[in-house]
């Protein structure tokens, strides 16, 4: 806070001065409140809301964030100008690229060519290559500029990596979910393969780990960019699950020597149907709670109160129910108690 009046007299009006400290790295909008206490016991406390834009010491373009995407096995690449926003020539004195080494970053000045860019005389550009990226799927890497600029020497510029697979399996997990308290029958779902590069490929095998628990067929023949495959689990199977689970795993094979195999895991499952009290409503969890019976019910009095109670004691009236007993503190009482709304 950089000022203020402390009285304003009645009818009359105070200034209120505020100053907020950015760092020179920061950008976008911002919003912050500064809290007035008075002596007013109407308005005690006053919140003031303050919105502003804050423009970087270095302009990164065109995006602050750049990203790098690439496909697995191959490599990406990403032109940046930086600006100084005082209007002086910008000099980058040394680059580092952090680790592991994913990434080549060059920079030089500007020129003619660069407007394109949106560059002006004195802003830098700056080439951004990947090595061949595989073994994950998204990384941020950070770059460390050392500068001229007197108020931001050292500038982190992060860079998310994004690696796409060569084929791809979509969903990456099936779950398939057999509805509670129905009669089983099949479940059926379906597995979109699809390539990231545009190339045609050809699904030459499904196999299934437990063929007795999902079947899976290939829809169409030949060579193409994207195949469905379709999964199919038998009633019986559903039957037998009970509250359990049943799991398989899909294996895909293609005639892409980049991505020969892929692997679907599939999950069978039934919903579980839960318990229903005439008037009253299951509290989750409350069998962890030390000192509670083993099912504590949250049961309606009147239109606004809830009261605890166990479950053999639904519905009674609160003179036929046992008193509530003292509780260790932080313990609910094993019953009865008023509990709120």
């Amino acid at each position: 806070m950089a000022g203020y009046d402390p009285v304003i007299p009645a009818g009359g009006s105070g200034k209120l001065t505020a100053k907020v400290k950015t760092h020179a790295s920061q950008s976008g909008h911002l919003t912050k409140v500064v809290t007035v206490t008075t002596d007013d016991p109407v308005a005690k406390t006053i919140q003031l809301k303050m919105s502003f834009d804050v423009k970087p010491a270095i302009e990164v373009k065109p995006e602050a964030r750049p990203q790098l995407e690439a496909i697995e096995g191959g490599t990406a690449s990403k032109t940046l100008v930086l600006h100084r926003v005082d209007g002086k020539p910008l000099e980058v004195t040394r680059i580092d690229t952090g680790s592991p080494k994913l990434l080549t970053v060059t920079s030089r000045p500007a020129t003619k060519k660069d407007r394109k860019l949106g560059a002006v005389e004195g802003d830098v550009v700056l080439e951004i290559r990947s090595k061949e990226l595989s073994g994950f799927t998204q990384r941020t890497q950070i770059l460390t500029l050392h500068t001229n600029h007197p108020k931001l020497e050292t500038m982190r510029l992060p860079v998310r990596i994004r690696v796409k697979p060569v084929i791809a399996a979509m969903p990456a997990q099936v779950r398939l979910w057999a509805p509670a308290g129905e009669e089983a029958r099949d479940l059926v779902s379906v597995v979109t393969v699809l390539s990231n590069t545009g190339k045609p490929f050809t699904i030459t095998a499904v196999e299934s780990s437990h063929p007795d628990v999902v079947t899976a067929e290939v829809k169409g023949k030949g060579s193409a960019t994207r195949h469905t495959i379709a999964l199919h689990v038998p009633a019986k199977v559903v039957s037998g699950i009970g509250l359990g689970t049943k799991r398989a795993t899909l294996t895909i094979r293609t005639d892409n020597a980049r991505k020969p195999v892929l692997e679907v895991p599939v999950l069978i499952a039934r919903r579980r149907k839960p318990k229903r009290f005439p008037g009253a409503v299951p509290i989750h969890g409350a069998r962890s709670l030390p000192g509670t019976p083993k099912d504590l019910i949250l049961e309606p009095k009147g239109r606004e109160h809830l009261r605890l109670v166990p479950e053999a004691q639904v519905g009674k009236p609160a003179s036929q129910q046992p008193a509530p007993t003292a509780a260790p503190s932080g313990k609910v009482p094993a019953s009865g108690g008023e509990q709120g709304e």
